[in-house]
């Protein structure tokens, strides 16, 4: 008979966060109205608006790489 043994990890591998920069963003909107539209469109993703820049950029912040793909 043999016997096996799971081997668990004494601590899990963290999974890296996954940034995407959004660029081309209007510049006549106010920015809570833009960053309201990106929370509609990243919610059911995990997404979080970091950051709306001057500029008409923006930074939404994932959990992990595939939550950034869908």
């Amino acid at each position: 008979m043999i016997k096996s043994e799971l081997i668990k990890p004494s601590m899990a591998l963290p999974e890296a966060v996954a940034v995407l920069e959004i660029a081309n963003l209007p510049l006549n909107q106010n920015f809570g109205r833009i960053k309201a539209r990106l929370k509609i469109l990243t919610d059911n993703c995990g997404g979080k608006v970091q950051d709306i820049y001057p500029d008409g950029r923006a930074t939404i912040r994932f959990a992990n790489l595939d939550f950034a793909t869908r």
